[in-house]
């Protein structure tokens, strides 16, 4: 497996918060990006069922 095909699969199975760290974002600026509120977002890196 080549290394970009990997970091791919690996960047597909980050868990959302962690994802959003990586790239350096507060829950509210990723809000603004999605067009949601920040609750939602809270909400969203709580579920387990997204993974």
């Amino acid at each position: 497996m080549c290394s970009n095909t990997l970091y791919h699969q690996l960047l597909a199975e980050m868990p959302l918060n962690e994802l959003r760290r990586v790239r350096g974002l507060s829950r509210k600026a990723l809000a603004d990006m999605l067009h949601a509120q920040q609750p939602s977002i809270a909400k969203m890196e709580g579920r387990t069922d997204m993974y």
